[in-house]
């Protein structure tokens, strides 16, 4: 498998407001920020994405708004997905982490973000 990953910008929140991810998977840094990391569902709006750190997540709709204000909608299941695992780690790399030691929030613990 060849991954390809962009650091370009996201479209303008007005012009993408909601992003639909299959495969996901939720990271929580350091910090104690969380960020949305997935396949976009619909691929013509790109491959994969991670968010902005998120601010407000309703687990029972799987719908998190990010500091950007953008809306993602976490769809089907959290996934074990290697195109996915490597978009996180590329991310977490490009911005100073160490993917070793931060994965995934385990799926049970999802309606516990921001709590």
């Amino acid at each position: 498998m060849i991954l390809v990953v962009s650091n370009r910008s996201a479209p303008a929140v007005g012009l993408q407001p909601e992003v639909r991810l299959v495969g996901w998977q939720i990271v929580r840094l350091p910090s104690g920020d969380h960020h949305c990391c997935g396949l976009h569902a619909d691929r013509s709006k790109g491959f994969g994405r991670v968010s902005t750190a998120i601010v407000a997540f309703d687990a029972a709709t799987r719908t998190g708004t990010t500091a950007s204000g953008r809306r993602y909608v976490l769809e089907g299941e959290p996934g074990a997905d290697l195109a996915v695992d490597g978009i996180r780690v590329l991310w977490l790399e490009a911005n100073g982490f160490d993917p070793a030691e931060i994965g995934p929030v385990d799926p049970v613990d999802i309606g516990q973000v921001l709590h």
